[in-house]
């Protein structure tokens, strides 16, 4: 009997939550296969060869999620993907942070960073940078049952592209499911060829919002010849494949994305829309800052229903004349020069003509500004509060790791504030 019960209680620890240090691209596929609920994987700052995908297809639990943390600074741990994919989530409660993931080899015009399949649940990638995809990260659709991710959460990450190529660059690409939020990301230096878009919801995405990001076409280095994007509800579309029977339109989902907020945002250096809506359905644009932008807003292909609304924007150009646009403090062909210290150089602090910002309307959910300030009752436009504490330049290269989500596995459910 003595050695049976010893077996039982072996198995009974190792189902147990437990810290796992690895050094090597065979221990960190050991423990992303073998990981509990509650597992903490912690890596060895250091560079690391994968020439497959890396899989997280375990389940944690809402509680208890298994964790892939990278020690030291953003950059220390380097996972150098010699292949088409880099992670490969399909399980369920998974945390990821402090992880560089780097494409290099002939397929990183076609490869994607981080793949979040039909399967996945509750997952946070917190902290990371995502170099030289064609897409950094994508959520999936699963055809046969339109199973999509639901509760991801994209917090506090950089991905960007060090060169140009004769291709394009959809840096986010989030497609379908539920309660998607894309926060504090800085999202940079995509243009290539074609139409590049920073960021986008399309497939029928819900309850979902994008807050406190920087998009820059271009920062870094030159643009490529093609368009770039900042900000989308509906990308290009999807094919109707992917739409469910009562949400397929003429070329796409009729609703692309419902209900979506992009608020608190800095979109610069956009040589197409900054702000964009494809075939979406009561999109919000909040409290966002456009600068040096081709095209504030652009509404197009619209199949869908309800208004979109366009409220308490700072703007360097116009904003276009739909029937379907609901539009109200926004400050339209700003004068960026006289409202900013020095938007050039990103320095969004009191310029000499920054009363002209105070005094908006409040709006349900622009609780806080872009750097986390609380917003005052009668709150500024655009998405720095007046008078700034907030240094968007010195917050580069990462967009900024909140503390409030940096310290919880998953933040909390009551996201969009609405």
């Amino acid at each position: 009997m003595l050695p049976a019960l010893a077996c039982v209680f072996l198995l009974v620890l190792r189902a147990q939550a437990a810290e796992i240090n690895v050094s090597t691209p065979d221990e960190v596929l050991n423990a992303l296969g073998q990981a509990n609920a509650g597992d903490i994987i912690r890596v060895a700052p250091g560079v690391y060869e994968f020439f497959g995908a890396i899989h997280l297809d375990s389940a944690g639990s809402p509680t208890e999620p298994i964790q892939l943390i990278g020690d030291g600074d953003v950059g220390d741990v380097e996972f150098r993907v010699n292949g088409s994919l880099g992670l490969s989530i399909a399980g369920q409660d998974y945390v990821v942070a402090g992880i560089w993931l780097r494409c290099q080899g002939s397929q990183c015009t076609s490869a994607r960073g981080i793949s979040l399949w039909g399967s996945a649940r509750r997952v946070t990638i917190r902290g990371c940078r995502t170099t030289d995809f064609l897409q950094h990260v994508k959520g999936w659709i699963t055809n046969a049952t339109l199973d999509a991710p639901e509760d991801i959460t994209i917090v506090g990450n950089a991905a960007y592209n060090t060169a140009t190529y004769n291709g394009k660059s959809n840096v986010l690409n989030l497609n379908g499911g539920a309660r998607w939020r894309v926060v504090g990301n800085y999202v940079h230096d995509y243009g290539n060829a074609g139409t590049n878009y920073g960021i986008y919801l399309k497939g029928a995405t819900t309850e979902s919002v994008m807050e406190r990001n920087l998009v820059a076409g271009n920062y870094d280095r030159a643009p490529g010849s093609g368009a770039t994007v900042g900000i989308s509800f509906g990308g290009g579309r999807m094919g109707t494949k992917w739409c469910a029977a009562d949400n397929t339109g003429s070329g796409g989902c009729i609703c692309e994305d419902y209900d979506g907020i992009a608020r608190n945002n800095i979109v610069i250096n956009t040589s197409d829309a900054a702000l964009h809506v494809n075939s979406a359905c009561g999109s919000k644009f909040l409290n966002n800052i456009v600068y040096n932008s081709a095209t504030m807003l652009r509404i197009q292909s619209f199949e869908g229903v309800g208004d979109i609304e366009v409220r308490n924007n700072v703007l360097d150009g116009g904003l276009p004349s739909l029937n379907n646009a609901v539009a109200s403090g926004n400050i339209t062909n700003a004068d960026f020069a006289a409202l900013y210290n020095n938007a050039d150089a990103l320095d969004l602090s009191a310029g000499v003509g920054a009363g002209a910002l105070a005094a908006s309307a409040p709006l349900p959910g622009v609780v806080a500004d872009y750097c986390g300030v609380t917003r005052s009752n009668t709150p500024s436009r655009g998405a720095i509060e007046m008078p700034a504490a907030c240094d968007v330049a010195g917050r580069l290269p990462l967009g900024g790791v909140f503390a409030s989500d940096s310290t919880v596995p998953n933040p909390p459910t009551n996201l969009r504030g609405d």
